[in-house]
């Protein structure tokens, strides 16, 4: 199984988890992304923050499958610098830019730098749920 941990359900049942962190400054858009992300039995957010400043650290102690973030980050280290960071910091991570910016203008960059997709915030869920399982 690649990039999955195993969870067992209380059947005994065994299923893939992908764990994930959720990097986004406005509270109602990452609240709303790990209630959406909490429909799926297969999915666990194991980790949340509204800053830049934190992420590589959370990401490197709790080792997620992905990261799903925005690019626009207030602070010192913006979204686009975080994604370099996280690429270098935590190997093998998968980071998935969910933003309300611009696809053509950001998606190419963000590719670039190693994300391994990019979704507008303006999409349907249940394409956020596809992308999060490719």
């Amino acid at each position: 199984m690649e990039a999955a941990t195993l969870a067992r359900k209380r059947t005994g049942e065994v299923k893939p988890t992908l764990k994930i962190v959720v990097i986004d400054d406005h509270p109602i858009v990452r609240l709303g992304l790990v209630r959406l992300l909490a429909t799926d039995e297969s999915l666990e957010v194991c980790g949340e923050t509204d800053n830049a400043a934190t992420a590589v650290e959370m990401v490197v102690a709790l080792k997620p499958d992905l990261v799903m973030m925005d690019l626009s980050l207030p602070g010192a280290i913006g979204g686009v610098e975080l994604l370099s960071q996280l690429m270098a910091a935590a190997e093998g991570v998968k980071v998935l830019v969910v933003s309300m910016l611009d696809e053509a203008m950001y998606a190419e960059n963000a590719l670039q730098r190693g994300a391994a997709g990019f979704v507008e915030k303006n999409q349907a869920t249940d394409q956020l749920l596809v992308a999060v399982h490719e």
